[in-house]
């Protein structure tokens, strides 16, 4: 039960720091980010399922025309699996890694279909360039930290946790 609470907590925090971040003109991926966190910890199923609502609730709280969030956050839980299974978890300091990937990745998607909705020009290709570096450096520095972070309440809390997820099955922690 402790654990439903946490990724609740978790999922709602981070749709809303990025809905925050979003209505400041900012875009930082903090759901992607913890979309990523629960598809290594707890399996790609809960991954999945998480990031649908997660990407439905983004892009109708930044009331998007076309739901392309909702169709991109379920393909990182299977980014989250091929990292997990790497067995690059143990360490925080290449958790960057996976942090500039997610940001690039949704950094470009959300850019491609504004270039394509709105027409190009050079200011607003500069405005979406500097969105995607202020996304990478996000991703660099946030996201070990939230890793660390996520880790250090997990252990609080006595849950599962991301840098002990490499030793743990493939089955998902909520089929006991």
């Amino acid at each position: 039960m402790t654990e439903f609470a946490f990724i609740f907590i978790l999922m709602f925090s981070s749709v809303l720091a990025e809905v925050f971040a979003g209505s400041y003109g900012l875009l930082i991926p903090f759901a992607s980010f913890a979309i990523f966190y629960i598809s290594v910890v707890y399996g790609w199923e809960l991954g999945v399922f998480i990031a649908i609502f997660a990407g439905f609730a983004v892009d109708f709280l930044f009331s998007r025309d076309f739901l392309l969030i909702s169709m991109i956050y379920p393909i990182i839980p299977f980014l989250g699996i091929l990292w997990k299974k790497r067995g690059f978890v143990k360490t925080y300091i290449t958790q960057f890694v996976p942090g500039v990937f997610i940001s690039v990745f949704i950094s470009f998607s959300i850019s491609v279909r504004f270039l394509l909705n709105k027409g190009s020009n050079i200011n607003e290709f500069l405005y979406l360039l500097s969105q995607m570096v202020l996304a990478v450096i996000a991703g660099i520095l946030l996201f070990p930290l939230l890793i660390f972070t996520l880790d250090q309440i997990s252990a609080f809390l006595e849950i599962s946790r991301y840098k002990e997820s490499s030793t743990t099955t493939e089955t998902s922690k909520f089929q006991k």
